[in-house]
C-alpha cells in the first residue's frame, strides 16, 4: 500500500513534474540557480515554504486522485476528530 510520504517522495523524485510546478507556482524547487542564490533561498526559508506548497498540490492533485473519495472523507474525518 502505497502512504503519503512515498507519494510524496516519487512525486519529488520526478524531475518534469517538479520543473512543471516551479513554472507554474514561480519557486525553484528544482535548485536551479547559483550556489549563493541557492544558500540564500535556504536561509531565508524560501525553500521550507515552497516545499510545504508542493505537498499541498501532492496532496490536492495527486493523492486524493488515488482512491481520492475514501481518502478525502479520511482527511476531513481526521480534521474533525472523527
Amino acid at each position: 500500500m502505497t502512504t503519503f510520504a512515498d507519494c510524496c517522495r516519487e512525486s519529488f523524485a520526478n524531475r518534469e513534474l517538479l520543473a512543471e510546478f516551479d513554472r507554474l507556482r514561480g519557486t525553484n524547487l528544482s535548485l536551479r540557480g547559483t550556489a549563493f542564490e541557492l544558500q540564500i533561498d535556504f536561509a531565508s526559508g524560501r525553500f521550507e515554504g515552497e516545499m510545504e506548497k508542493f505537498v499541498e498540490f501532492v496532496r490536492d492533485c495527486i493523492w486524493f486522485r488515488i482512491d481520492g473519495d475514501r481518502r478525502y472523507r479520511e482527511a476531513v474525518d481526521e480534521e474533525n476528530g472523527l
